[in-house]
């Protein structure tokens, strides 16, 4: 098969876990397989309202139809249509879905103006029998009376754009465009409303280079690889360190938003040190030679640095609500799982430094946990028909479904009395 791999390419450029996975995907099908495979990647803007709503619709745009094989990856890249469209999901954007309540923002639009009243009736209508090309000639019209609209209706976030993505992604994620849903965890699998109802494949993609370390050294610092932006909770790190003795050190490879920030909360730089970006070959000689590895995300998709710390043969410290991460780590077996506090992670710091022999046997069990992730076995079931082992198969609640009957007319709608309400339920 000629298999196309859609990505997203970020506005302004950055490479991150996707970008790398990406191209990773793309090499292994080509050297691992009879099977030709090529990156397809078109700027990805969400700066605004309009720009994110744009990229969808270059993405609905993009005509794919001489590969006999597409998988999207992450938003909005699953848009394309194509007859065999495989879909392994990185995550949706998660700022309009699982985070979204972090914003303080209200769920539902509430909104005087005429324009973006029609335009929710019209979602609301069309909800459950999605029509793209009547959504692009509706989103066409509203851009129309764009100076008419309130700002607020077209905030980003705001309850008007989360409404439009996510019925954007209702329509292009639909069972009769999609022949397969495949994902990285567990966590992204289970999150509401990212899969319709039905069967999402756990399929746990190896780090770029997935080769155990022969030079396994227990260190006197403690190593985390990160974007720093607050979903990451670096900060949560920087103020665990500062609590422990002098003797014990934090690196922090990665750059992001807020390195400022973070640099701003450093009371010690001889104890705590933001190394910046650093290449593949530093972090794995970082990797190599600290004690252990903390990783204490908020509901990470996957965490590839817990995959990339058990090859090197270290523990892993992450929180209960880190997501992925929780998914290969047992509390004190081959790391700790802790509360999302500072106390807490400097606690099971602490425990580890004094209790080397402990920190090695925790690193130990992490690289037997890890040994039967890789490329190979990752290609195989994401482009093949025949995935086996029913423990990678994740089931998706079904919706209840059901029927309310009345003597009424349905049509004209008419209120009091007449008004019938439908409620779905789940079990």
């Amino acid at each position: 098969m000629k298999i196309a791999i859609v990505v997203p390419s970020p506005v302004p450029y950055t490479i991150g876990g996707m970008e790398k996975l990406a191209w990773q995907m793309t090499e292994k099908i080509n050297e691992l397989t009879n099977h030709q495979a090529e990156l397809i990647k078109l700027p990805s803007r969400e700066h605004d309202f309009w720009s994110l709503i744009d990229t969808y619709y270059r993405f609905s745009q993009l005509d794919l139809s001489h590969f006999d094989m597409v998988i999207s990856t992450k938003y909005p890249s699953w848009m394309v249509k194509h007859h065999n469209h495989i879909c392994y999901m990185i995550h949706k954007l998660r700022g309009l879905y699982d985070t979204y309540h972090f914003t303080g923002l209200p769920t539902e639009v509430h909104s005087k103006c005429e324009y973006t009243l029609e335009l929710v009736k019209f979602l609301d209508k069309t909800w459950w029998q999605p029509d793209e090309e009547a959504l692009w000639q509706q989103l066409k019209k509203y851009r129309m009376h764009s100076n008419e609209i309130p700002r607020e209706d077209t905030a980003f976030p705001g309850s008007l754009i989360r409404l439009l993505v996510h019925y954007l992604d209702n329509l292009a994620l639909q069972p009769s465009r999609i022949k397969r849903y495949g994902t990285m965890s567990n966590t992204v699998a289970r999150r509401k409303d990212y899969f319709p109802s039905g069967e999402v494949v756990f399929i746990a993609n190896p780090p770029p280079t997935n080769d155990a370390s022969n030079k396994i050294i227990y260190g006197d610092y403690f190593f985390t690889v990160s974007r720093l932006d607050n979903t990451k909770r670096v900060d949560i790190l920087i103020k665990a360190a500062e609590q422990l003795d002098n003797d014990i050190k934090l690196m922090i490879a990665g750059s992001g938003p807020q390195e400022q920030e973070f640099r701003s909360l450093i009371k010690d730089q001889s104890k705590v040190q933001l190394l910046g970006y650093c290449s593949d070959e530093r972090v794995a000689e970082l990797y190599d030679n600290c004690l252990a590895v903390l990783y204490v995300p908020y509901e990470e998709d996957y965490g590839l640095v817990t995959v990339e710390a058990f090859l090197r043969g270290k523990a892993v410290i992450t929180c209960c609500d880190s997501g992925g991460p929780t998914e290969f780590i047992i509390d004190g077996q081959n790391g700790f799982v802790v509360e999302p506090r500072s106390d807490s992670i400097a606690s099971a710091m602490q425990t580890l430094w004094v209790d080397r022999l402990k920190a090695k046997e925790m690193g130990q069990k992490g690289l037997e946990t890890v040994k039967g992730i890789n490329w190979r076995g990752f290609v195989n079931q994401l482009i093949l028909e025949n995935i086996s082992g029913s423990e990678n198969r994740v089931p998706i609640k079904k919706r209840s479904k059901m029927i309310v009957t009345s003597t009424f007319p349905i049509y004209p709608p008419r209120g009091g009395g007449r008004a019938v309400f439908i409620i779905y339920t789940s079990k």
